[in-house]
C-alpha cells in the first residue's frame, strides 16, 4: 500500500468556498471524500544529549485554503499578517488543533502534543505558512523516535516537503540520522491510506 496526495486545485473559491473552508480546521466532521486541505511541512527537530529537546514544525497550505485564511484574518488588506492578525488567526484557525495533536503523533507513546510554543504565520506569495514548536517524548535516540504526521480524518492532507522534510539541528545532531518510510501500522481513512513516518536515531 502507497500513501499518495491529490493535487489541491488553483482556481479562486467562491465567497461561499472560503468560509466554509476556514470552518474546517476550527472543526473536525466525520470522514468524507477528501482531501479538501492541503499542507506541506518541514521538520526541524533539535537534539541534545541523545535526546529531542524541541520540533519545531513549519506548514505551508495550498493556494485554495490559504486565499481563504487570507480574506478572512489580513483585515487590512496589505498581504502581510499583523501581530493582532496572527493572534485572531490563531485564536480562530489553529487553537482547536489541539484535539487533533497539531496533526504530530509520537509512535513510543499514546500521547500528541498538547500544547505548542513560539507560533507564527505570513503570507508567502499566495500561500499561507504556520510555524511552532512543540516537545516531544523523553526516549533515548539510541532507541529511535518515531514520528507521523497525518490527519487522521484525511480532510487535511499533511505531506513532508519533497525539497526539504526534516533538519537534524542542535548540539547532538551530528550523530544522529532520520529515516523516511510509511507508517503501515497506522493507517487512516478506511485503511487506504499509510502516513509517512520519520525516524530519528543516534550512535550512542
Amino acid at each position: 500500500m502507497t500513501a499518495w496526495r491529490a493535487i489541491a486545485p488553483k482556481s479562486a473559491p467562491s465567497r461561499l468556498a472560503m468560509v466554509a473552508a476556514v470552518l474546517v480546521l476550527l472543526q473536525a466532521g466525520p470522514a468524507r471524500a477528501h482531501p479538501h486541505i492541503w499542507i506541506d511541512a518541514h521538520l526541524d527537530i533539535r537534539i541534545d544529549n541523545m535526546k529531542v529537546t524541541n520540533i519545531t514544525v513549519t506548514w505551508m497550505f495550498d493556494e485554495i485554503f490559504s486565499y481563504a485564511l487570507i480574506e478572512e484574518f489580513d483585515r487590512d488588506v496589505n498581504n502581510i499578517f499583523t501581530a493582532t492578525e496572527v493572534a485572531e488567526l490563531q485564536a480562530n484557525a489553529f487553537a482547536a488543533l489541539k484535539e487533533s495533536g497539531y496533526f504530530t503523533h509520537f509512535r513510543q507513546t499514546t500521547a500528541s502534543p498538547s500544547s505548542v510554543a513560539g507560533f507564527s504565520a505570513w503570507i508567502e506569495g499566495d500561500r499561507i505558512g504556520y510555524s511552532f514548536d512543540i516537545s516531544a517524548p523523553d526516549v533515548p535516540l539510541t532507541e529511535g523516535l518515531d514520528i507521523s504526521v497525518y490527519d487522521e480524518t484525511f480532510y487535511v492532507d499533511v505531506i513532508l516537503d519533497e525539497a526539504g522534510p526534516v533538519t537534524l539541528s542542535g548540539p547532538g545532531a551530528a550523530a544522529c540520522l532520520y529515516r523516511l518510510s510509511e507508517d503501515a501500522q497506522n493507517p487512516i481513512y478506511f485503511d487506504l491510506i499509510l502516513p509517512q513516518l520519520v525516524t530519528v536515531q543516534c550512535d550512542g
